[in-house]
C-alpha cells in the first residue's frame, strides 16, 4: 500500500467516523422529538419555564417578584440559591424563536432534543479522549442516544433544568479531562466555569461535585497526586463552588460540599509538606511521602470520632450519610417520600430505563442491555488499569462516577439519568473489548469469533435501537385538553387576584394557562415565618388538612382569608390521596382510595352478583345492591354504598367505609395504613375531597360545583 493509498483510506475512515457521528446525533435529535408540533408539554415544571420565558422574551429579565407563586406574599426569584440560569436560557430561546417566527411554545418544545443531541456529541469527544479510540467513543454516543433514562429527561415535552445541564456537565467532562490528561490551566477554569453553570441550572450538580471530591480523595489515597492533577482540581472546583456561591444563583447540597473542603484543605497541606518538609524525619514511617494518603485516614477516623462524641456534629454528619443510599428524601421532610419519581426503583425499572426492557418483556435477552454490559464492563475497567493498560486517573475518575451514579440511581429513579453517562461510557467500553477479543477467534478453519462478535454487535445495538425508539417515539406530553378547558374557564370566570386552590401537582399549569395565583406548586415555595399556616410543618401540609378534613368548616375562614375562589380537582387526586393523607398526618398513617375493575357478573340461587375483585355488590329482585368483602370462603358486609345522590347505610355493623359503584369499576374507600401495624378498614366518606369528587359537593354548603369535565372538577368556595 503506497503513501496515496494510505492517505485515501484514512480519509475514508475519517469520513465514515464523521457520518456516523452525525446520524447518531440526528437519531439522538429524532428520538427525543416525539412532541414537537403538540399543542402542549409536560403538566408539571416545565410550564413553569415556559411562563418565565414568555415574560423574558418581552421584558429581557426574569420577574423579581412572582406574584403569582406563594400567596399572597410572592416569589423573589433573587433571593439566592434558584437556578436562574435555566430560565436565562429557555428565555433566548424563545427570544430567538420570536425572530424566526415562531412561538415561545415552539422554542419549549425544541430545546430538550436540541441539548440531548448536543450532549450526545459531547459525550462522543469526551470518551474519545480518555480512551483515545473512536469505536469506543461513537458506541458510548450511541448508547447515550438510546438509553430510555436520558431520553425521558430530554424529551421534547419535557422542557425541564436536565437538558440544558447535562450539556454544561459534559462540557465540563471535557474540559476537565484534557486538563487531567496534561495540565492546562483554561481547560481547569473552562471546566470549573462549565459545572458552575450546570450548578446555576439544576441541584444535579452536587452529584458531579461530590464525584470530582470523591476522585481527588481516591488519588490522594493511592498516593497518584501528581502537581498537575493538584492544579486542575484546585482550579475547577474553586471556580465552580466560587461562581456559584459568589453569583448565588443555584445551590450545592452540604455533603457534597463538606467532602470538596476535605479534599481541597488535604491537598493545600499536601503542598505545603511538600515547601516545607515538616515530617521528613518522620522515615520510619515513610509519612512524608505518603503524606496525603496518612493525613486523609487521620482527617477521616478525627471526624468520625468526634461525630460520635459530639452530639451536635454528629447530628449534622451523619444524616448526610445516610441521604447517600435515599438522596432525595432529606431527613424528616414527609413530602420528598410522596413524589414518585423520588422512589427506588425496582430491578426491573433499571432494565427498561438503563436496558433494552422496551424492546423486550422479559428472558435472557435482557443481559444485553447497556446496565449489564458496564457492569461486566467495570471489572474488566478496573482489572485493566491494574496491570496500566489504561492510565489510573482516568480508571479512577470513571470507577467513581460509575459507582457514585449507580448507587444515586438506584437509591431515587429520577437520578437514573445523571448515571445513564457512565454506563454509557463504561458499557461502550464493554462491548468493543468483547469484540476486540472475540473476533480473531478460530476453530479449526471456522472464524468463531467473528460469528459471535457480530451476533453479540446485532443483538445489543439491535435491541437498545428498538427500545430507544419505542420509549422515544411514544413520549407525549401530560398536559390534556381537558385541563386546558378547565383552567380557560377558571381564567375566564375570575378575577386576576383571585387565588386558585389544588393539590401541588398543578400549580405551575394554574399559573401559565388560568394566570392566576397559587397557594401551592411543584417547587414547593415555603415562606420563612409564614402566618398562612394553621399548625403545619409547610404548606403541602396545610393543603391536605384541608382536602382530608372531615368538617367543611374546619378550615373555611383559612380559606377566605387567602381570597381562594375556586379549588380544582382531577381524576388522578384518587389515586395521589394516599400521599396526600401522609403528609397530612406528616408520615402517621397512609389512608388509600381503591380502585377495583369489574371481573365479571354472574347469577347465584336467584340474586345477581357483580364481582369487582373480592368485592362483590348483590342485587336481589331489583333491589339495593349490597357490597360485600369475600375472603376465602368468609363474606363480610360492608356497611355502606354510596352514589353522588345519596349515601345508603346498608349494615350499620358492617366493615368501615364506603363502596361507589360504576360500571367498569368500583372506588372503595378506604383503607388506613400504619408502618410496623398494618392496615384497617376506616371510613373516609364524609373527608372534604371525597365528598367533592365523588358527590359533586352535593352534601356541602360551603362548596358549590361549578365545573367539570371527564377529567377536572372545579369547585366556588361560597
Amino acid at each position: 500500500m503506497n503513501i496515496l493509498q494510505i492517505k485515501e483510506f484514512v480519509s475514508l475512515k475519517k469520513f465514515v467516523y464523521t457520518i456516523s457521528l452525525i446520524l447518531i446525533i440526528l437519531a439522538a435529535f429524532y428520538l427525543r422529538s416525539a412532541a414537537i408540533g403538540s399543542k402542549y408539554i409536560n403538566a408539571d415544571d416545565p410550564y413553569l419555564a415556559y411562563r418565565i420565558a414568555d415574560y423574558f422574551k418581552d421584558n429581557l429579565t426574569i420577574p423579581k417578584n412572582d406574584t403569582l407563586r406563594a400567596y399572597p406574599y410572592g416569589w423573589n426569584w433573587f433571593m439566592g440559591g434558584q437556578h436562574l440560569m435555566w430560565f436565562y436560557v429557555t428565555g433566548m430561546f424563545a427570544i430567538l424563536f420570536k425572530q424566526l417566527g415562531f412561538s415561545t411554545l415552539v422554542a419549549m418544545h425544541f430545546y430538550p432534543p436540541f441539548f440531548g443531541a448536543l450532549t450526545v456529541l459531547l459525550m462522543f469527544f469526551v470518551v474519545k479522549e480518555i480512551f483515545e479510540n473512536k469505536k469506543i467513543a461513537l458506541l458510548a454516543a450511541l448508547f447515550l442516544a438510546l438509553l430510555p433514562a436520558n431520553i425521558y429527561r430530554t424529551n421534547s415535552a419535557f422542557a425541564d433544568k436536565e437538558p440544558i445541564a447535562a450539556f454544561f456537565m459534559m462540557l465540563g467532562m471535557l474540559f476537565l479531562i484534557k486538563s487531567v490528561k496534561k495540565f492546562n490551566w483554561k481547560f481547569s477554569l473552562f471546566a470549573g466555569i462549565s459545572f458552575a453553570l450546570m450548578g446555576m441550572t439544576w441541584g444535579g450538580i452536587s452529584p458531579i461535585i461530590m464525584t470530582l471530591a470523591a476522585f481527588s480523595l481516591l488519588m490522594i489515597f493511592l498516593n497518584q497526586f501528581s502537581p498537575d492533577f493538584t492544579y486542575t482540581y484546585l482550579i475547577t472546583s474553586l471556580t465552580t463552588i466560587g461562581l456559584i456561591f459568589g453569583t448565588k444563583i443555584g445551590h450545592i447540597d452540604p455533603l457534597a460540599l463538606y467532602v470538596n473542603c476535605l479534599a481541597i484543605v488535604i491537598i493545600l497541606l499536601q503542598i505545603l509538606e511538600a515547601k516545607l518538609k515538616l515530617f521528613a524525619k518522620l522515615r520510619f514511617i515513610d509519612y512524608n511521602k505518603r503524606f496525603g494518603t496518612y493525613t486523609l485516614l487521620i482527617g477521616l477516623l478525627s471526624i468520625l470520632l468526634l461525630a460520635i462524641l459530639y452530639k451536635p456534629l454528629g447530628n449534622k454528619i451523619f444524616p448526610y450519610i445516610y441521604q447517600i443510599k435515599e438522596p432525595m428524601f432529606p431527613r424528616g421532610d414527609v413530602v420528598a417520600t410522596t413524589v414518585a419519581e423520588n422512589i427506588p426503583p425496582e430491578p426491573k425499572e433499571l432494565l427498561l430505563q438503563l436496558g433494552v426492557g422496551y424492546s423486550v418483556r422479559t428472558g435472557l435477552l435482557n443481559f444485553f442491555s447497556p446496565i449489564v454490559f458496564s457492569i461486566f464492563g467495570i471489572v474488566i475497567f478496573l482489572w485493566n488499569g491494574i496491570f496500566k493498560k489504561i492510565q489510573l486517573k482516568f480508571v479512577v475518575l470513571l470507577a467513581t462516577w460509575f459507582f457514585l451514579m449507580l448507587i444515586l440511581g438506584i437509591g431515587a429513579v429520577r437520578l437514573l439519568f445523571l448515571t445513564s453517562f457512565p454506563v454509557a461510557i463504561i458499557a461502550a467500553y464493554a462491548l468493543y473489548y468483547i469484540l476486540e477479543k472475540t473476533w480473531p477467534i478460530k476453530i479449526s478453519k471456522y472464524e468463531i469469533g467473528k460469528a459471535i462478535a457480530i451476533i453479540v454487535v446485532c443483538l445489543t445495538l439491535g435491541l437498545s435501537i428498538l427500545a430507544g425508539y419505542r420509549f422515544g417515539r411514544a413520549m407525549k406530553p401530560s398536559m390534556s385538553e381537558n385541563w386546558e378547558q378547565a383552567l380557560l374557564w377558571v381564567k375566564n370566570n375570575s378575577a386576576p387576584t383571585d387565588v386558585i386552590l389544588s393539590w401541588w401537582d398543578y400549580g405551575y399549569i394554574i399559573q401559565k394557562i388560568a394566570e392566576r395565583p397559587t397557594y401551592v406548586d411543584p417547587g414547593q415555595p415555603n415562606v420563612k415565618n409564614d402566618i398562612t399556616l394553621i399548625n403545619s410543618t409547610c404548606r403541602n401540609q396545610q393543603v391536605a388538612k384541608l382536602f382530608t378534613s372531615t368538617n367543611e368548616t374546619e378550615y373555611l375562614d383559612w380559606i377566605k382569608s387567602l381570597n381562594i375562589k375556586y379549588i380544582i380537582h382531577d381524576m388522578a387526586m384518587i389515586g395521589k390521596y394516599s400521599a396526600v393523607s401522609k403528609i397530612a398526618s406528616w408520615g402517621e398513617h397512609i389512608d388509600s382510595i381503591l380502585i377495583i375493575p369489574y371481573t365479571g357478573s354472574r347469577a347465584v340461587g336467584g340474586q345477581i352478583v357483580h364481582q369487582f375483585g373480592n368485592i362483590w355488590l348483590i342485587q336481589k329482585d331489583n333491589q339495593s345492591l349490597i357490597p360485600v368483602l369475600v375472603q376465602g370462603n368468609q363474606i363480610v358486609n360492608i356497611s355502606k354504598i354510596c352514589t353522588a345522590d345519596e349515601i345508603i347505610t346498608v349494615d350499620p355493623n358492617g366493615l368501615p367505609g364506603c363502596v361507589f359503584p360504576a360500571a367498569d369499576a368500583i372506588a372503595y374507600i378506604g383503607l388506613r395504613c400504619k408502618e410496623n401495624i398494618g392496615c384497617e378498614f376506616y371510613d373516609l366518606t364524609n373527608t372534604l375531597f371525597v365528598s367533592m369528587w365523588f358527590r359533586d359537593a352535593k352534601d356541602l354548603k360551603h362548596f358549590k360545583l361549578v365545573y367539570k369535565n371527564p377529567e377536572v372538577k372545579i369547585f366556588e368556595v361560597i
